[in-house]
């Protein structure tokens, strides 16, 4: 069972059979969350304030699970809280998270949370926080890359609330991803991978800030 990690209620929890994840071969692997928003707008009285209408936010809880299938393809799926209501896992298709690489001959997990993260801000403006989400896949070469993806949030509210709904709109930020090197070296190996978000260019949108790890014997980067 992957727990809501933004809520210690034991009764606000997402079961990960709903994700076909439910034993000891197929299971949530790595979760994050983030607190996202949606904007509506409210009408008023003229007579009142002078405005017809404005814009209220209402504030939503985005989770997000990568899901290990041994045997199978690996998946991201999201899940999207608004009050007590939480949606089904929406699965974000063509996304295929990387749950260990090899070293020498080992499989060494990126579980834990560790190589995994989310962040929230509304970047084109209409209204619905998006998530850029950090995670690592592997190329045909066996090699390591980290990746950012960045999901549409009216796309996907919208997909939370109609499950015949379009999929999720995304979009990789750094194309292909970075190589981190993790397929040479010795076998002790560690990687982190956080965000923080932050206007820090003063330019009134936020941009994110990735703070990348690997540790081996000799190496910390």
């Amino acid at each position: 069972m992957a727990k809501d990690m933004s809520v210690a209620n034991e009764l606000r929890t997402l079961y990960s059979s709903s994700m076909g994840a439910d034993n000891n071969s197929n299971y949530v692997f790595a979760s994050a969350s983030a607190e996202g928003y949606i904007s509506s707008e409210v009408p008023l009285s003229p007579d009142l304030c002078g405005d017809t209408a404005v814009m209220v936010r209402k504030n939503l809880l985005v989770n997000s699970y990568l899901v290990r299938h041994d045997g199978g393809t690996n998946e991201l799926y999201l899940s999207v809280r608004e009050g007590d209501e939480m949606s089904k896992p929406i699965k974000i298709p063509d996304v295929v998270p990387t749950y260990s690489f090899s070293k020498n001959g080992a499989d060494v997990a990126l579980d834990m949370n560790t190589a995994h993260d989310i962040a929230a801000f509304d970047w084109n403006g209409d209204g619905y926080a998006d998530y850029l989400l950090s995670f690592c896949t592997t190329a045909a070469d066996g090699e390591v890359y980290t990746r950012l993806l960045l999901i549409d949030g009216k796309s996907l509210y919208e997909k939370s609330k109609n499950s015949s709904a379009e999929a999720p709109k995304y979009y990789y930020v750094n194309g292909g991803g970075t190589a981190i090197g993790v397929n040479s070296g010795s076998l002790a190996s560690y990687i982190t991978y956080r965000m923080a978000l932050g206007d820090f260019d003063g330019d009134g949108r936020a941009e994110a800030a990735v703070y990348f790890s690997r540790i081996t014997d000799d190496i910390y980067r």
